[in-house]
């Protein structure tokens, strides 16, 4: 995913359940008595909404296999769209 995102593609992918990413940008707004997400881990506050649909920016870090002896990590941001 990492070299997709590098390369400007995209692409679509479930989340597995034990993913947590933190939650960057919200990027849509809610009328009435809507709770902020931003700076929140996703599990955090999933059992506080009462809406049907989350847009999201979020922070995944991950690790890269190695290579050549040596092994780095990344931190990126991604779209997670919840209905």
């Amino acid at each position: 995913m990492d070299l997709i995102d590098a390369n400007k593609g995209w692409f679509v992918t479930p989340l597995k359940s034990n993913t947590n990413p933190r939650i960057v940008e919200e990027l849509r707004n809610w009328c009435g008595n809507s709770i902020a997400l931003e700076g929140k881990q996703l599990h955090d506050v999933l059992d506080d909404l009462h809406r049907n649909v989350i847009d999201i920016h979020s922070e995944a870090s991950f690790r890269c296999r190695a290579y050549n002896g040596s092994c780095s990590g990344a931190t990126r941001t991604y779209r997670p769209v919840s209905i």
